[in-house]
Order: C-alpha cells, then structure tokens, then sequence
C-alpha cells in the first residue's frame, strides 16, 4: 500500500481537508478521525493509499517540519506540502523549495496555488450566499475611514458563519474551527470552479 502524508498548517486547514476528501471520494475508510481531544492528524484508506493529513503550523517552524518531513520519508511515506502562500505567492514557494528541498513530492499553496492568500480566502471563494461577503466590504471601507484596525480574515469567517446559523451556544459551537461541516451544501460549495485547481493537484497525488 502506498503511503501519503499531507501536512498542513492549522486545525481549520485539517477540518476543510477532512471534508473535502470524503467530498471527493466517498468511499474513504478513516482511520484517524478529529475529536476534541486529540485533533493533530486523521488518517484513512483509499484506493490503495495510506493517507496521513497533519497540521504542522507552517513552514516557519522549520525544524519542526524539516523533521517530520524526514521521520515520513524515513517511514516510507511520500510528502506533500499544502501550505499558505500568505503575502507573496513566489516568496513564498521559493522558501518553502529552499528549506525543504528533497524532503517532499510536491506543493500547494493555498488559496488556488498561483494567487497570494490564506485558507479564509479560500473559504471566502466558496461560500454560497454571497451577502455576508458585500457587507462586509462595506464595513471594512467604514473602518478603514475610522482609521481603526479591521478584524482578521479568520473572526470574518467566524462572523459570517454565527450570521447563518445564529447565536446559541450550540450554533456558535458549530462556527469554530474544527467543528465546521464544511459538506453542508447550504453554506459551501465544494464544487466550486475555485476549488479546480485543488482537486487537480488532489487527484494527480491520490489516483
């Protein structure tokens, strides 16, 4: 059986990765599910690959990864990097090839592997109802006239969510990180045009 590992940054990288895997392929047998408790990796079975998606933190703690890129290849896995492109997608790309040459198959840089951003960018292409994105530029040019400081991507995703699916406690369960349904049709499409280049570069490592 071939073996595949996937590091990614964060526990909301590892939640829409999760999701969007049994998107693509159904049939997944996991092994390793997210809890609470422990949600470090998920590990499962499809068509003749073992597949190990963990969060790392990034590319700046480079001795962390460097080191579970090495124990993998030391284990007979085959590494891919799925990563942020942050700020500057070449830079970005260039660190990555320059600190971690030779210990990985291939790379991704999240949000579509050629534009600069973050998961949240991402998240933000694939959201169904669109209203919450229009209001919040409009807040945004208000508060960029205040001269006051503009909250993080990640509390405009969290915001937009509580917006559609309300303010219990049990619905703001629901809009943190690991606890998404990012399958739930009524506030993602996975079958996004945006998400094209993803599942391309899914389906050339995992087919």
């Amino acid at each position: 059986m071939k073996k595949i590992k996937i590091l990614v940054e964060g526990i909301a990288d590892l939640k829409f990765f999760r999701d969007y895997f049994k998107h693509l392929y159904p049939n997944i047998i996991l092994k390793t599910d997210i809890d609470e408790k422990d949600n470090k990796f998920i590990e499962f079975i499809y068509n003749g690959y073992e597949v190990v998606l963990k969060r790392i933190g990034g590319c700046d703690n480079i001795s962390i990864v460097k080191n579970e890129l090495e124990n993998s290849l030391n284990n007979g896995y085959e590494n891919i990097i799925v990563f942020d492109a942050d700020t500057n997608f070449a830079t970005k790309k260039e660190q990555i090839e320059k600190k971690f040459k030779n210990l990985y198959k291939d790379l991704f840089l999240i949000p579509n592997n050629c534009n600069t951003g973050c998961l949240e960018d991402l998240l933000e292409n694939i959201m169904t109802d669109k209203r919450p994105a229009e209001c919040w530029s409009e807040y945004e040019k208000n508060i960029i006239l205040k001269k006051l400081n503009i909250l993080s991507k990640k509390t405009k995703i969290y915001v937009w969510l509580e917006n559609i699916l309300g303010s219990s406690v049990k619905s703001k369960k629901l809009c943190k990180e690991v606890n998404r349904d990012y399958t739930n049709k009524n506030i993602w499409n996975l079958n996004s045009e945006f998400l094209e280049p993803l599942k391309i570069f899914i389906d050339k490592n995992i087919q």
